[in-house]
């Protein structure tokens, strides 16, 4: 339905754009910042776009934007319950995995930004999980400044490593069944 894009401006800025595949509507810079944003990726169930920002402090970290206004406004508190709702149903019946209708509300998205991330270094390349819970993105955070892969709740509440020692790559992408994780390290495997 939808495309996300990153597209230098004539000031050579970076931006996130959200385009209707059908080109019924002009492309809606999602961003709209002075500095770069690099890197869309959706979430599955078509709630949230992540991206990678250079906005804070000079260094690029993990945002990202609440496509619908109503989920923006939604408290912690009402997040809890509705996933609590959301689990009784799947335990009572088996769901028919369809893919979810995107449905965006364009009017000032640009004002329903959150950022997630704020290492010491750069984070970059997010990708969601398959539930959409977590958000993987590689960071240089550690002392050496080389890059290792991590996974954070889209809400901050957990925070992980998963490699140490520079052991993660680049160019990060979810397998279509969403159980493995891809990415460039040099030629071989991270």
């Amino acid at each position: 339905q939808y495309l996300a894009y990153s597209k230098t401006n004539l000031d050579f800025n970076k931006e996130i754009y959200i385009h209707k595949a059908d080109n019924s509507v002009p492309p809606v810079n999602v961003s709209m910042h002075p500095r770069s944003d690099l890197s869309p990726s959706w979430s599955p169930d078509g709630k949230k776009l992540a991206f990678s920002s250079i906005r804070n402090y000079g260094n690029y970290d993990i945002w990202y934007v609440w496509l619908q206004k109503k989920d923006y406004e939604k408290t912690m508190t009402e997040w809890k319950l509705e996933d609590g709702e959301e689990s009784e149903k799947d335990s009572k019946k088996n769901k028919k995995e369809d893919k979810p209708i995107v449905q965006i509300d364009f009017d000032q998205i640009y004002n329903r930004l959150f950022q997630l991330t704020s290492l010491p270094g750069d984070e970059s390349n997010p990708v969601f999980s398959e539930d959409g819970e977590f958000i993987y993105f590689t960071s240089n955070s550690n002392e050496d400044g080389k890059t290792d892969l991590y996974k954070i709740r889209w809400d901050k509440k957990e925070v992980k490593a998963i490699t140490k020692k520079g052991k993660a790559g680049r160019s990060m992408k979810l397998s279509p069944d969403g159980k493995y994780l891809y990415l460039l390290n040099k030629g071989g495997k991270p």
